[in-house]
């Protein structure tokens, strides 16, 4: 017999044996007979077996139709999904106003509604920019304009972070909003919309009356937030804004002129208000020469009357110090070319730009005649002995006239000492072949280059010392100790049997020389 022919209680029995919705979604799909008898059934399983999660779909995709059906089937107007979302959070975050409206009509429907992030409906509505659903949310009686979520964020101040210019207006216009309200991070709207550049937004609030100057619990004011972002647009509203502070100090005592370090438009914006000190140094000591790195925004402030190319921060850094240690060419360039300029200041541990070098600032400062190409640190090292482990910087020393390859330290170290202690062979390879080099320097201890390296078991440095003729292999330290013996303590048994082979060879050099003046005697 054909299903449409059977009575509709056994069409319900059928639908009830079937385990699966989707099954039973199925049946009721199969002819307009089946659908007219079986869809509200389908309805009152979802609600009694599934928690209602036709309701959660129709208010996420804004089907109205579908919502009201399984409203009509008992369905649960508070069923949440994870995370404790109803189905008036969803259709206001996705912006199904009508839904919204119908929802908000059921008397157990809070339009305070929370979920586990605390974000409300009108929070939800506000971030997403849905204007509409914002103004009918605020229309409910006993709505609360300004809760926070957990990033302590109001619905004024989600949509400021996304640009809603709508939404703004129309929660500006709420008389219990509250545009200046912070979090426990002190951030409110004007912070948010200067951070993610939303100049209309920016204007919006500024003209509402909004302070300016607002400080987060960093220490950041807008002015800040959209300096170090590079938004150009919101930092001219913001510094044509009667009472801003274009050199506000933020908890480590940067400024926003610290803070735009790669944006020359907007350093120059700053400096133009003849209201910043270039010179103001921050909680490490640091200028914001120190912190600008682009060229123009450099060239900016070294053409200001005043400024302290030479500033030391903490730590003894000068703005030449950071450039060259993080690689600016062009900035270096900048700062080397100026009038006074120091080109060897030293830091805390006593090191010279040039011992922060890589290779390509070794080489630009080596062309320059005021750098001192040997300084020596708080131990004596020069750049050539602390650049032992960088192949190309150690290169690039090496190969200036100007570098001594041989220099001690104040432990009588020299760079092959250190080369070889450390097993760089590229830095062994090029001392050995370097004229001026002493193979065989010793320390304040008497220590030779193959005794360190011995010592620390390199084999491979070992080896291509002894692959050097004038390497001494018998050697003896202050205390009468050989390279052999700081091997065998060391037990680094292939550097044993490599020197034990290199005295080996010794021997048999020594002993065919020795018959061959023995021939030539008897041949006399």
């Amino acid at each position: 017999m054909p299903l449409v022919d059977l009575p509709i209680e056994i069409l319900l029995l059928i639908a009830e044996e079937l385990e699966f919705e989707c099954d039973v979604n199925s049946l009721t799909q199969t002819n307009a007979f089946l659908y007219q008898h079986l869809t509200d059934y389908l309805y009152r399983n979802n609600v009694k077996y599934f928690e209602s999660r036709a309701l959660l779909w129709a208010a996420e995709h804004g089907q109205e139709a579908t919502l009201r059906r399984s409203l009509a089937q008992g369905a649960d107007v508070l069923t949440t999904e994870k995370g404790a979302v109803t189905p008036l959070l969803l259709a206001s975050q996705f912006g199904h106003t009508e839904i919204v409206r119908l929802l908000l009509s059921h008397e157990d429907v809070d339009p305070n509604d929370w979920d586990f992030d605390n974000h409300t409906p009108l929070s939800r509505a506000a971030g997403a920019g849905h204007a509409d659903i914002v103004k009918l949310l605020l229309a409910q009686d006993g709505i609360e304009p300004n809760p926070t979520d957990e990033g302590d964020k109001t619905p004024l101040d989600c949509a400021a972070s996304n640009g809603h210019e709508a939404v703004i207006k129309l929660l500006l216009g709420a008389k219990k909003v509250r545009p200046d309200l912070g979090g426990a991070d002190g951030r409110a709207s004007l912070s948010y919309a200067a951070e993610a550049g939303h100049a209309g937004v920016v204007k919006l609030l500024l003209d509402h009356g909004v302070n300016p100057n607002r400080r987060d619990r960093d220490g950041w004011t807008p002015l800040t937030w959209a300096a170090g972002q590079g938004h150009t647009e919101v930092v001219k509203l913001l510094l044509e804004t009667k009472g801003i502070n274009p050199d506000s100090v933020d908890g480590h005592g940067r400024t926003p002129l610290s803070s735009a370090t790669v944006y020359p438009d907007i350093v120059r914006l700053l400096l133009d208000t003849g209201k910043v000190d270039p010179n103001r140094k921050d909680g490490i000591g640091r200028t914001a020469l120190h912190w600008v790195w682009h060229p123009e925004a450099v060239k900016m402030l070294l053409d200001m009357d005043g400024v302290d190319i030479n500033s030391t921060d903490d730590c003894g850094d000068t703005p030449l110090s950071r450039a060259v240690s993080f690689g600016h060419a062009e900035v270096v360039n900048l700062l080397i070319e100026r009038k006074g300029i120091d080109m060897n200041p030293r830091d805390d541990m006593g090191r010279t730009p040039l011992a922060l070098a890589d290779w390509e600032m070794a080489q630009l400062l080596l062309s320059k005649d005021g750098v001192e190409p040997n300084p020596r640190d708080k131990d004596g090292r020069t750049p050539l002995s602390r650049r032992v482990s960088a192949p190309e910087t150690f290169k690039v020393l090496l190969d200036s006239d100007r570098v001594d390859p041989d220099c001690k330290d104040d432990t009588g170290r020299t760079p092959l000492s250190w080369a070889a202690e450390e097993g760089h062979l590229t830095a062994i390879r090029l001392l050995l072949e370097k004229r001026g080099v002493d193979h065989n320097s010793k320390d304040q201890n008497g220590r030779t280059p193959l005794s360190w390296a011995s010592g620390k078991g390199y084999l491979a440095a070992v080896q291509i010392l002894l692959g050097t003729s004038t390497v001494d292999r018998f050697s003896q330290d202050n205390e009468g100790h050989s390279a052999l013996w700081w091997a065998e303590t060391g037990e680094h048994r292939g550097v044993r049997q490599a020197l034990r082979a290199s005295f080996l060879d010794i021997l048999r050099s020594r002993n065919q020389q020795e018959q061959g003046q023995d021939s030539g005697l008897r041949e006399e």
